[in-house]
């Protein structure tokens, strides 16, 4: 994420981070270098342990 490049305009961002520290930490990091270019931010981190893929596969019915 630190390399993501944020556009001019800034809107609003929301971070979907996986489960764990380093997701979340990542997360966290852009959070707080878009927030300071004005962009509003909300993170979604996945529960402990998962990321939003684990999260789908398993509304769709797979372990």
């Amino acid at each position: 994420m630190k390399g993501l490049h944020l556009p001019p305009r800034n809107e609003r961002l929301v971070i979907a981070s996986d489960g764990d520290p380093a997701g979340r930490e990542a997360a966290n990091a852009l959070g707080d270098r878009a927030a300071s270019l004005g962009w509003q931010v909300s993170l979604l981190p996945a529960p402990d342990g998962r990321d939003w893929n684990d999260i789908l596969q398993m509304r769709k019915g797979k372990p």
